[in-house]
C-alpha cells in the first residue's frame, strides 16, 4: 500500500480541474438530483413532499432514494454552482482507485496488478468522465466497492487480536455501505447484488473456516433481503422497473408477428423459431455481445454524446493486446482470485443487459473497472516476459508505453476540455442553463416560458441561485411531474408547455422554443407583446453554429447592448455564466433578432 499519494493527486487533478465549467452544463438527471438535494435540505423530504429518509421505504420517484442524501452535505454549506453540484462525485470517484487497490490487495491479487490497476483507473477516460458529474451512478459504484471491502475484510477478521469487535464492526459497516449503494442508484438493483452474492460465495469456499463461512449467512441475507424488498415494493420502483426488458412483452409480440409474417415456413416451424421467449434471447444476446464491441470500448464510447469520450473510447486503443493477454492469463492460471476477476467479469454487463437502455458505460460502470483489472494483469505478464531482454530495450519498450498513454489521455483530456464545451453545448441541458442566466439576470421582469419540458428549465432557474431557500423549494409546490402538460410559476417566472396552460396575465417578456412557435399559432401573450410598440426582440442560439435555439420576444435584459449575429465562445471563461453580468451575458450568448 506504498506509493498511494501520487496515484491520489493525479485522481483528484483530472476530476478537479476545470470542475466547475466542464462539462457545461448539468444533464437532467443531474439536474434531478440536485435539486432533490436541495429540498431534502430545506423541507426534509424530496420535492413532492411525499418522501424522507426516515421512512426507511423506497420512493416512487425516478431518481433513487440516497443519492441527493450523499450530495447534500456539500451543498449545506457551499454556494450552489456547477462546481459543487459535481463535487461530491468528484471527491468520492478521486479516492475510488485506492478502495480498489486495498481491496484487491485484500483478495490476494499481486500488488504489482493491483497497483497499476489503481493507476489504470486513475487516468481512465471513462472513470474521468463520470466522476465529473453529478449522477448517482459513480457514487453508487462507490459505495458498492466500500461493501465489498468491508465483506473481505469480515472474512480475514479471524486473525484479529480482537475478533468479535471486528466481526461486529466489519458487518455493521458491510451493512451501511452495501445499503447506501443499494439506495443510491436503480440501475444497479439488481445487477450488483449478483455480483456481491459471486463475492460471498467465493469467500465461502475459498475459507475453509467453518465459523468464518457462517458469518456469511448475514450479508447474504441482507443482499437478498434487499432485492426481494425492491420486488415486493414493486409500485415503488414502477418508474424504472418499466426499463427492464422482461416487462417489455407486447413489444416482443410485435417484433414476433412481424418476423412470422415475412416467413414463407410451415406454421409449426414460424412458432419454433419465432416466439417471444426466443426474441427476448436474442434481444439479450445482442445487448451483451455489444458489451465488446471495440469501437465503444477503445474507438469513441456510447453514441450519446453525454456518456461519449468521442475520442480514444473508454480504454486505450493500444491496450487491447494487453486486456486479451490478461483475460488468456487468468483463464490459463486460474488461481482463486482469477476465477473471482473472470466471474464478476462474465457478469459485469448484466445491468445493461437486462435493460432497454443501451447505454453500457452508465448502467455497466463496473464492467470498465474490471476490464481495467485484467489489462493490468495483461501488462504485468508482458513486463515480466521482457525481463529476459537486455535492459536497453527494456527501458525503449516501457518508454514507448509511457508516450502511448501520455498522448493518448492527453488527446483525450484536448477533446473533453476543449471541444467538448461547445459540442456538448448544442444540447438543450445548456439552453436550460442559458435561459436560467438570463431570468437571474432580469428577476424584476413578468417572464413566460415555453418549452417543451418544463420540469428541467424550472429547476434550472432554481440551480442558478448562488444560494437556494426554503422559499425557491415551496415554489415547486409539491408538484414535479415529468409530463409535458404541467406548467410552474413563482409569481414572476411561469415556465409551461403551451400557451393553453397560461392564465391571462401580463408579461414583459416571454422565451419560447423555435419549434413551439411554429406550431403555437395563437397565443395570447405572444400576441400580446407583438403587438406593442418598440418592441424588443433577440434570440437564444447554439454556439456550435449559431441556430436560433430560442426567441425572447420583449427582450429588457439586452435592449441597451449592441448584440452581434452569432455567438463565438473564444475560451472556458464564457461558459461561466453565473459569474457573469448583464452586459457580458448579453454580449457573449444573445444575439440581434
Amino acid at each position: 500500500m506504498k506509493n498511494i499519494l501520487p496515484i491520489l493527486l493525479v485522481s483528484l487533478f483530472f476530476r478537479l480541474i476545470y470542475l466547475g465549467v466542464v462539462p457545461v452544463s448539468l444533464s437532467h438527471d443531474e439536474t434531478d438530483n440536485i435539486i432533490q438535494a436541495h429540498s431534502l435540505l430545506r423541507t426534509g423530504k424530496d420535492i413532492v413532499g411525499t418522501w424522507q429518509p426516515l421512512d426507511f421505504l423506497p420512493n416512487n420517484g425516478v431518481m433513487a432514494e440516497l443519492g441527493p442524501v450523499i450530495n447534500a452535505p456539500l451543498l449545506s454549506f457551499l454556494p450552489n454552482n456547477l462546481f459543487t453540484s459535481r463535487l461530491t462525485t468528484a471527491l468520492l470517484s478521486s479516492i475510488f482507485p485506492l478502495l480498489l487497490l486495498y481491496w484487491l490487495t485484500l483478495i490476494g491479487v499481486e500488488g504489482g496488478v493491483a497497483y497499476l490497476t489503481a493507476w489504470l483507473l486513475a487516468i481512465s477516460p471513462w472513470h474521468i468522465l463520470f466522476s465529473r458529474t453529478a449522477l448517482e451512478q459513480p457514487t453508487s459504484l462507490f459505495f458498492y466497492l466500500l461493501s465489498w471491502i468491508f465483506l473481505s475484510r469480515l472474512v480475514l477478521s479471524y486473525k484479529s487480536k480482537y475478533l468479535h469487535l471486528m466481526n461486529f464492526i466489519n458487518m455493521l459497516l458491510f451493512t451501511i455501505t452495501y445499503s447506501i449503494g443499494f439506495y443510491t442508484y436503480h440501475g444497479y438493483k439488481f445487477s450488483l447484488p449478483i455480483l456481491t452474492g459471486i463475492l460471498i460465495l467465493w469467500h465461502f469456499f475459498v475459507n475453509p473456516k467453518k465459523r468464518v463461512r457462517l458469518l456469511l449467512i448475514i450479508p447474504s441475507l441482507l443482499v437478498v433481503g434487499l432485492v426481494l424488498r425492491t420486488a415486493l415494493y414493486s409500485t415503488y420502483y414502477s418508474s424504472r422497473g418499466s426499463e427492464i426488458l422482461f416487462s417489455h412483452t407486447l413489444e416482443y409480440q410485435d417484433q414476433v408477428n412481424q418476423d412470422r409474417r415475412l416467413s414463407l415456413a410451415p406454421q409449426f416451424l414460424r412458432q419454433v423459431y419465432s416466439n417471444k421467449p426466443l426474441k427476448l434471447m436474442q434481444n439479450l444476446r445482442d445487448k451483451y455481445v455489444g458489451a465488446l464491441n471495440p469501437d465503444l470500448v477503445y474507438l469513441h464510447g456510447e453514441s450519446n454524446g453525454i456518456f461519449s469520450t468521442w475520442q480514444t473510447g473508454y480504454l486505450y486503443l493500444f491496450t487491447m493486446p494487453f486486456l486479451l493477454l490478461g483475460i488468456g492469463y487468468l483463464v490459463f492460471t486460474h488461481s482463486q482470485d482469477h476465477l473471482l476477476i473472470l466471474a464478476l467479469l462474465v457478469l459485469s454487463p448484466i445491468a445493461s443487459t437486462i435493460h432497454i437502455n443501451n447505454t453500457l458505460a452508465f448502467r455497466s460502470g463496473i464492467y470498465f473497472v474490471l476490464l481495467n483489472i485484467v489489462t493490468a494483469y495483461g501488462l504485468v505478464h508482458t513486463s515480466k516476459q521482457l525481463k529476459s531482454l537486455s535492459k536497453n530495450l527494456q527501458l525503449l519498450i516501457y518508454f514507448v508505453f509511457a508516450f502511448m498513454i501520455t498522448s493518448s489521455l492527453s488527446y483525450f483530456c484536448y477533446t473533453y476540455f476543449y471541444v467538448t464545451p461547445v459540442t456538448h453545448a448544442n444540447t438543450y441541458f445548456y439552453n436550460d442553463r442559458v435561459i436560467a442566466n438570463y431570468i437571474r439576470l432580469t428577476p424584476e421582469n413578468q417572464t413566460l416560458i415555453i418549452v417543451p419540458q418544463p420540469r428541467y428549465l424550472y429547476s434550472a432557474i432554481t440551480l442558478a441561485r448562488s444560494f437556494i431557500t426554503k422559499t425557491d423549494i415551496d415554489s415547486f409546490n409539491h408538484h414535479y411531474s415529468p409530463t409535458d402538460l404541467d406548467f410552474y410559476d413563482n409569481g414572476s417566472v411561469t415556465v409551461a408547455h403551451s400557451c393553453k396552460e397560461v392564465q391571462a396575465r401580463h408579461y414583459d417578456t416571454v422565451i419560447v422554443s423555435k419549434n413551439i412557435l411554429a406550431d403555437q399559432g395563437d397565443c395570447a401573450p405572444i400576441n400580446k407583446l407583438m403587438d406593442e410598440n418598440d418592441l424588443k426582440s433577440a434570440s437564444l442560439v447554439s454556439p456550435q453554429d449559431s441556430g436560433e435555439e430560442y426567441r425572447i420576444i420583449g427582450d429588457r435584459l439586452c435592449s441597451e447592448v449592441k448584440l452581434g449575429s452569432f455567438v463565438y465562445p473564444r475560451s472556458l471563461s464564457d461558459y461561466r455564466l453565473d459569474r457573469m453580468g448583464k452586459s457580458d451575458f448579453c454580449v457573449k450568448w444573445v444575439v440581434k433578432q
